[in-house]
C-alpha cells in the first residue's frame, strides 16, 4: 500500500499491520536506523542501555567505566556491559578486561582503573590483592607503584631494618671506604681486596 511508510531510525516494526511504530521501539542493545532494516547490535566497546537510544552504531553509548562490552557473537547483547573481575580493569569503552597493570592492585570487581600499588609492597600484572607474598624483603625495597622488587644501586649497601622497606634511603646505604659493592646479588658491601684501593 503506498501509505504506509517505513519505520523512523529508533523503531523496528517487525510485524504486518502495525499502527502505531512506537509501540516498537528499538531494544536495549540494539540500534535501528529504520527503512525497514532489521535491528543490529551495538559493536563491542559500545551498548544501549534503554529502548529507542540508538539510531546507529554510533549512537550506542561507550561502555561503562568498570564494566567491558565484548564482541556481541550469539546472543550476547552489549545492554549495560559486564562488571569487570578482581585483578582486571575496565576504562571507560572496553571491549576486553585487561588484567591490571604492573605496579597497581585491582582489588575489587568493577574497577576502572587500578589503585597504585602501596610503598613497602611490589605489585606485578594482575595483582588482585596486597599480601606479604608481595612484601619487599631484604635486600630489595619497593616505592610506590612498584611492579618488582628493586635492588640497591651498585656502590650501596642493602641494610636491615623492621619497617617496610620502602625507599633506597631507608633501605641502602653507600659502602664506606675500603669496600665495594660491584654486583646487585651481593647482600652487603665486600671489603676491598689486596693489590685494590677502594677510596
Amino acid at each position: 500500500n503506498d501509505d504506509c511508510r517505513f519505520c523512523d531510525p529508533g523503531y523496528f516494526c517487525d510485524q504486518e499491520g502495525v499502527v502505531n511504530q512506537e509501540d516498537f521501539p528499538c531494544k536495549p542493545g540494539y540500534y535501528c536506523s529504520g527503512q525497514g532494516l532489521p535491528p543490529r547490535k551495538c559493536p563491542a566497546g559500545r551498548m544501549s542501555p534503554v529502548n529507542h537510544l540508538a539510531v546507529s552504531s554510533y549512537d550506542c553509548l561507550p561502555c561503562s567505566p568498570g564494566r567491558y562490552c565484548p564482541e556481541p557473537i550469539g546472543k550476547l547483547v552489549n545492554i549495560d556491559g559486564i562488571e569487570c573481575p578482581l585483578g582486571y580493569e575496565c576504562p571507560g569503552g572496553t571491549r576486553i578486561a585487561m588484567k591490571c597493570r604492573a605496579g597497581f592492585v585491582c582489588n575489587q570487581q568493577g574497577m576502572a582503573s587500578g589503585e597504585v600499588c602501596p610503598e613497602g609492597y611490589f605489585c606485578p600484572e594482575g595483582t588482585k590483592a596486597i599480601s606479604d607474598d608481595l612484601k619487599c624483603d631484604f635486600p630489595f625495597f619497593c616505592p610506590k607503584a612498584s611492579s618488582t622488587p628493586q635492588p640497591c644501586d651498585l656502590g650501596f649497601g642493602p641494610k636491615e631494618h623492621s619497617d617496610l622497606r620502602t625507599s633506597k634511603n631507608d633501605s641502602c646505604s653507600i659502602c664506606l671506604s675500603g669496600s665495594y659493592r660491584n654486583t646487585y646479588d651481593a647482600e652487603a658491601c665486600s671489603p676491598c681486596e689486596p693489590g685494590y684501593f677502594c677510596p
